[in-house]
């Protein structure tokens, strides 16, 4: 190796090491994700949304766990719920108003990077969930376990921008996904150190879970970024992500979206593949969501 040659060399390594330890990693321990969960059904009088009760929770990493050989940060869910006597606990049969709940919810690893997850249901499975190491242009697969269709690996367009911006004082990358669904522009925002524009998980969250008393109608779950925070020091809040949003969509990337298509497939809102139309109610297709009275 000659001497031009090892001084390339070394600089590219040294660019790569300072790159790292800039680097504001998402998996830490004291993080948290805070959520608001509301219950909401589906008027068909009106053809809207109404929401029936709201809950308070979180997700937050706390402790290590070793699997394999291989140390992972052990995430859980906190749940603080409220609820009416006509909201989603009827449907089970209790006269309870309000309960706490916590809960194991996996193992999150973040290397070079990159992060996955094992989920509490399969721990066996690792899932890529983030590659922060992307540049525009690049294409990558990761894993859409929250829905509410899709479910599996979902192969994102090339990275269309990846740009710093200030976010509570700290300058953070920022990623933009763009796409054309339909003549619809979508967006799909990622943020160093927070997860994606609509908190720690890639796409919203919306599950079915049933017809209630005095609403023939289906009840689902839906989950609304509220703030993330590291050892109590606010990070970002669903209003700053919101404006990184819109910034995004402002800055004149629609030259640079591609074309989606969907299968024509139809799903719940579990994400679960259906034969046929439901006769009624909610379900997903061709990534949107339609109703049946």
């Amino acid at each position: 190796m000659n001497k031009i040659t090892l001084v390339a060399f070394l600089l590219v390594i040294s660019l790569t090491i300072m790159a790292q330890d800039d680097y504001l990693p998402l998996i830490e321990e004291g993080k948290e994700w805070y959520y608001d969960m509301s219950f909401e059904h589906f008027d068909t009088e009106t053809s809207v949304d109404v929401v029936d009760s709201v809950s308070h929770n979180k997700f937050f990493i706390e402790g290590d766990t070793l699997i394999d050989g291989v140390t992972w940060k052990k995430m859980y869910k906190f749940e603080e719920i409220h609820v009416d006597k006509t909201g989603y606990m009827d449907i089970h049969d209790s006269h309870t108003t309000e309960y706490n709940w916590k809960g194991f919810w996996g193992a999150v690893r973040e290397e070079n990077m990159r992060v996955y997850y094992r989920p509490y249901y399969d721990m066996d499975t690792i899932l890529l969930m983030y590659m922060f190491d992307i540049n525009p242009g690049d294409n990558m697969d990761y894993y859409n376990n929250y829905g509410p269709y899709e479910y599996g690996y979902i192969s994102l367009p090339p990275l269309n921008s990846k740009e710093l911006m200030s976010v509570n004082e700290f300058e953070r990358n920022i990623y933009s996904f763009v796409w054309e669904t339909n003549n619809e522009t979508e967006i799909e925002i990622w943020i160093e150190g927070i997860g994606c524009s609509i908190g720690l998980w890639p796409r919203e969250k919306i599950e079915a879970i049933g017809p209630g008393p005095g609403h023939p109608s289906l009840i689902y779950m839906r989950e609304h970024f509220v703030s993330c925070y590291l050892n109590d020091e606010l990070l970002a809040t669903r209003e700053q992500l919101t404006d990184i949003y819109n910034h995004v969509m402002a800055s004149g990337i629609s030259s640079a979206v591609i074309s989606k298509t969907y299968d024509g497939n139809i799903y719940d809102l579990q994400g679960r593949r259906l034969k046929a139309e439901p006769e009624r109610g909610l379900y997903i297709k061709d990534g949107k969501k339609r109703v049946k009275k």
